[in-house]
């Protein structure tokens, strides 16, 4: 049984495992509800194998009662933020006794959805400000047959090749696919893609730009996920989006954030300036500050103004 440092309504599993042929994982989640002492049943987060040669990695539909529902890769609890407590249910599973999945990493990302879009009030340090990392830059629109949804495949594509890891765009959409949500925007599948190159990722939450400062003080890119309508976020390659993903590469001198935008037309114009302001409220608002995290495991981790985001 785990504790959460505040009570909370949402939940997101994050995992790193390596699965061999024949293999494949899957997570699950129930939690507590200390007004009337009551354990929800175990949701199922995800049956999830890096290749698709024993099993068709996917998200449960379906699975709604009286507590909630999963939502492709995210737990919703109905009511107040009530929730205390809660367990995870880790299952190995193989086709050959000789094999088995290696699960290096299992968390739980909970959080409030009433806060989420007021964030965390943080005074900046400005240390990263004038830092702009090397990522290569990547499009989504130059892939005809699908490319115009592969937003969080590209951005990882362009985390992985940060570190070194050069995979095509097309590649990393075929490995973060969910077959039942028929999409790769399955937040956790993308993570856990990335770290089988050895790598450490997992999606979280944060409530402020300050903190994606540290990672970018740190040399590491930030991938966010986040929505807007037309005339909302100026300088946008598109229109308006219900859901975007991109890399927060950087941030000027003056605090504006520099990204790599995979909704550019072309690579070389994915890098972007947007309005620091405008682009927090966007990335609160409509994700409550959603984050994919992925860095070498030996890599630094900041703490000052990590307030339980990570």
């Amino acid at each position: 049984m785990l504790d959460s440092r505040v009570p909370f309504d949402t939940m997101i599993p994050s995992w790193n495992a390596e699965t061999p042929e024949g293999t494949w994982v899957q997570v699950e989640l129930r939690t507590f509800r200390p007004g009337d002492a009551h354990w929800t049943k175990y949701y199922n987060m995800g049956i999830w194998a890096s290749g698709t040669e024993t099993i068709e990695r996917h998200s449960v539909e379906g699975q709604g009662d009286v507590d909630g529902r999963v939502v492709t890769d995210t737990l919703l609890l109905y009511g107040q933020p009530v929730y205390t407590q809660y367990q995870y249910r880790l299952t190995l599973f193989t086709k050959d006794a000789k094999l088995t999945p290696r699960v290096s990493l299992l968390s739980v990302m909970t959080s409030d959805s009433y806060r989420e879009p007021t964030g965390l009030k943080l005074e900046s340090d400005q240390e990263g400000w004038g830092v702009d990392l090397e990522v290569p830059q990547r499009s989504q629109m130059i892939y005809k047959k699908g490319g115009e949804v592969w937003c969080s495949p590209t951005s990882v594509s362009m985390a992985l090749a940060k570190w070194g890891y050069l995979v095509t765009v097309p590649d990393a959409a075929a490995a973060t696919y969910d077959f039942v949500y028929e999409g790769n925007g399955n937040w956790p599948f993308n993570t856990a893609w990335a770290a089988t190159y050895g790598l450490e990722g997992y999606v979280t939450r944060m409530g402020s730009m300050v903190q994606i400062e540290e990672w970018i003080s740190a040399g590491v890119p930030v991938i966010i996920s986040y929505a807007f309508g037309a005339g909302e976020l100026p300088g946008t390659p598109i229109t308006s989006s219900d859901g975007h993903i991109m890399v927060v590469r950087g941030f000027t001198e003056t605090g504006d954030v520099i990204v790599n935008d995979p909704a550019a037309s072309s690579d070389a114009g994915t890098k972007i300036v947007y309005d620091r302001q405008k682009l927090e409220d966007l990335w609160l608002t409509h994700s409550g500050g959603t984050v994919y995290l992925i860095y070498p495991k030996w890599h630094n981790v900041p703490t000052h103004h990590a307030h339980g985001s990570w």
